[in-house]
């Protein structure tokens, strides 16, 4: 027999299926959303914190405990919807939302950034490693940790497509040949910076074994096309060839 939650939140899916479906919510979290709407549950402040940075005028936003994807929703509260002609009258007629507003946008103390390095300290090889697979396996940002040997790290997955390894102490071919070779949809292979590179005479021919790479060492293969040209123009919000000049 059902409960009483679980056919309030049948009739949830029921009402909201295209809106749920027309903002991509993963299956998995839509009873955490009923949830979260019906107790009016706003608790992303328990989740990140935010940080400014007055010197450079940035703020920052960071979680405080680990966030892995598609594992939690938030919801954002609408304070004050308004006719911007009329934002200050309403501000001035109403002191509770004058209240309210004015503690979301008053000033903190000023707190340092962390800096890239103190972000990688806090992190392992083996936890950036982890979090690549739980976001989904395809790309792997795995710079300045250390790394001696890929196989401590675990297996990578048949579905890895870019692979940074800048600034690491791989001194051996056969780690990258054993590890990094067989995988079938690898596209793109950063392996800058290590001691392999330079130790190995032949090292550009280890990427003529794998059948996709288009980018070894940010520099383009035999084998580049669409996908490489794209990658190089994300950053400008090229989606197709034909925006690329």
């Amino acid at each position: 027999m059902q409960s009483k939650a679980d056919i309030d939140f049948e009739a949830f899916k029921a009402f909201h299926n295209n809106q749920l479906k027309s903002i991509g919510l993963p299956a998995s979290l839509q009873r955490k959303l009923f949830q979260k709407l019906t107790f009016e549950d706003y608790d992303i402040g328990s989740w990140v914190k935010i940080i400014i940075d007055e010197e450079n005028d940035a703020t920052q936003l960071i979680c405080t405990k680990p966030l892995l994807k598609e594992s939690e929703v938030f919801l954002i509260d609408h304070a004050w919807t308004f006719n911007y002609r009329d934002a200050i009258n309403t501000l001035k007629s109403n002191p509770a939302l004058f209240e309210r507003i004015s503690k979301i946008v008053e000033s903190h103390d000023k707190q340092p950034l962390p800096s890239p390095e103190e972000v990688k300290q806090t992190q392992t090889a083996e936890e950036a490693f982890a979090e690549a697979i739980a976001n989904g396996g395809k790309v792997f940002n795995l710079d300045s940790l250390g790394i001696e040997h890929l196989s401590e790290l675990g297996e990578f997955p048949e579905t890895a497509e870019e692979i940074s390894l800048f600034d690491n102490q791989i001194v051996n071919p056969k780690y990258v040949v054993d590890c990094l070779v067989p995988l079938p949809n690898l596209k793109a292979l950063w392996l800058n910076n290590n001691p392999v590179v330079e130790a190995c005479s032949n090292f550009h021919s280890i990427s003529e074994l794998m059948p996709n790479l288009e980018i070894c060492n940010s520099i383009l293969t035999a084998k580049a096309g669409a996908w490489a040209m794209l990658y190089y123009a994300r950053d400008q919000g090229a989606k197709s060839l034909d925006e690329i000049k």
